[in-house]
């Protein structure tokens, strides 16, 4: 039996900035915006550049989202987590950036050799496990990284791909299966 362990490390993962910070923000003080873009934008880059591969395209991104952020914060619910909220903002922009683009992505790269490991065994695995997920779709692709990289919630995830949590749930479970048997099939050969 194998066990798919995506990386034990907790790259992605975001603690919620102060939500008397996102508050002032959210009212329009600069300062406030500017420490809420501060906090996030490793995030927001990491995340584009996850999916895209390419710096320069991972700074536009960076620089749509926060633009999207401020400009539509007045949306925001306080009273839910900002995390999912901007991680749906990065997929949007993502996507929008891919459609607008014309790039073909079916030969996506993500970057996991790039994620930070304590031993090269673990930077070996993670290599593999980029080779394998670029057999799988985009869409995937982008379930297992919000699931196991972003680490986000299932509830999160729905929320964000805009599908009901029992949905969430099945998709997710479909893609690290496929995942799963690629993984066999190619170490089986």
């Amino acid at each position: 039996m194998i066990q798919i362990v995506l990386n034990t490390e907790r790259w992605l993962t975001v603690i919620e900035i102060d939500r008397e910070i996102l508050q002032f923000a959210k009212d329009g003080d600069r300062m406030a915006q500017a420490e809420v873009f501060s906090y996030y934008k490793n995030y927001v880059f990491r995340s584009a550049f996850f999916m895209l591969k390419n710096e320069d395209e991972a700074d536009d991104i960076v620089e749509n989202v926060f633009f999207k952020v401020f400009s539509n914060f007045v949306s925001f619910d306080m009273t839910r987590s900002f995390h999912p909220w901007l991680s749906r903002i990065i997929l949007n922009e993502t996507r929008t950036y891919i459609k607008k683009n014309r790039r073909a992505y079916t030969n996506q790269d993500f970057v996991l050799d790039n994620i930070p490991s304590r031993s090269s065994e673990t930077k070996e695995k993670s290599q593999q496990i980029q080779r394998y997920m670029k057999e799988l779709s985009p869409k995937d692709r982008e379930l297992i990284t919000m699931r196991y990289f972003q680490e986000l919630t299932i509830e999160e995830i729905a929320r964000i791909v805009n599908i009901s949590v029992a949905n969430a749930k099945v998709r997710i479970h479909r893609a690290t299966k496929k995942l799963k048997q690629i993984i066999e099939t190619k170490e089986e050969n």
